[in-house]
């Protein structure tokens, strides 16, 4: 793995090239680079900076670009907190919810199968929410996660994709869904059929 340093604003950004994938770490969040975005040469007034294509500046352009946490600039103390308390209403009074954005593959995968599972539950795609960038910060500070999708299940957060298909393979994820409420009990199912 290569990396580079650059101390732009407060926030070291370590560019890394891991497995031929070009990736940005801007604090302790690892964010792939969109197709187009790289590392180019180092600079040569600046050695120990590296040039990033595309002419991204700062966390907050690349955020812009890539639909992280930082994509509304810097967020007051204030709207985090109203975003938190929207966040763990919708979560309290929902069986399940689910966090997502509309590109997103790893949230599709959560999507369909919730649909094969005739799953009945709330969705929040960020990037159409007005305050989209403000719940996902939200959720960062309470789940420690900072991807989508973020799965809710009864109340308990399960994670994201890897976390739901394990359950799913584990087969654990439809007794969780049944207690929940969010599908008919499997006997009930069986007998319709």
């Amino acid at each position: 793995m290569t990396s580079a340093y650059t101390y732009k604003s407060r926030t070291k950004v370590v560019i890394c090239l891991i497995a031929a994938r070009r990736h940005v770490r801007i604090g302790n969040i690892l964010c792939r680079l969109p197709r187009g975005y790289g590392v180019n040469t180092l600079s040569k007034s600046r050695p120990h900076t590296p040039a990033i294509s595309g002419g991204l500046k700062n966390k907050q352009e690349l955020g812009l670009k890539m639909g992280t946490i930082w994509s509304g600039g810097h967020k007051s103390r204030e709207e985090i907190e109203m975003a938190l308390s929207k966040v763990k209403e919708v979560v309290s009074s929902n069986p399940v919810v689910v966090f997502s954005k509309t590109y997103c593959g790893y949230c599709k995968r959560v999507k369909q199968l919730f649909k094969e599972l005739n799953v009945s539950y709330k969705l929040l795609e960020l990037d159409e929410e007005s305050d989209g960038s403000e719940i996902q910060s939200a959720l960062a500070e309470w789940t420690k996660q900072t991807t989508v999708p973020n799965v809710f299940i009864g109340g308990q957060h399960i994670g994201g994709s890897d976390a739901v298909m394990e359950k799913h393979r584990a087969g654990k994820l439809v007794p969780m869904l049944t207690e929940a409420g969010a599908i008919a009990n499997n006997s009930a199912q069986l007998s319709s059929i």
